[in-house]
């Protein structure tokens, strides 16, 4: 969910700050069959995933439509736990997106926005556990930049 506050100076809209808001959580219940034999094995996996991002974007009006350009810095955090077999793996985020977007009033109000984004993150994590051995762990990072289209794309409504 992301969230705008106008940056309003001289009676006029420069820019506005930029507050997203994320979170989620699954479950995922799963059957093992080893070597087609007679041995099932029924387990629960559960995730739960936590974001936030702020950001600020530089406006200029032209009729019915707003051009903006700005940047988005975020995190997440995500744990993943396999409660039947033993595996725990915690993710971590770090990201910064500079994006450019239009906003085009249908009508006074109603209005579409598309944003490109270049994504640009720094991911790491660490597991424990797995099928192959209980005891094994692993550790991992690496830094992602991919381009977004779009990176949001948006129907708003004012009351």
């Amino acid at each position: 969910m992301l969230f705008k506050i106008n940056n309003i100076k001289e009676n006029q809209i420069k820019g506005a700050y930029r507050l997203g808001i994320g979170a989620s959580y699954w479950i995922d219940k799963y059957k093992i069959t080893q070597n087609n034999e007679n041995y099932d094995l029924t387990a629960k996996k559960q995730q739960t995933n936590f974001s936030l991002s702020f950001g600020y974007e530089f406006q200029k009006q032209l009729d019915r439509a707003v051009f903006y350009y700005g940047a988005d810095l975020g995190a997440f955090v995500g744990i993943t736990d396999d409660m039947d077999y033993p595996h725990v793996a915690e993710y971590y985020n770090l990201s910064f997106v500079p994006f450019a977007g239009v906003k085009v009033f249908i009508t006074n109000s109603l209005s579409v926005a598309f944003e490109a984004g270049l994504k640009n993150f720094y991911w790491w994590n660490k597991e424990e556990g797995g099928d192959v051995n209980p005891d094994n762990r692993q550790y991992h990072s690496y830094y992602i930049s991919k381009l977004e289209l779009p990176y949001s794309l948006t129907f708003n409504f004012s009351f």
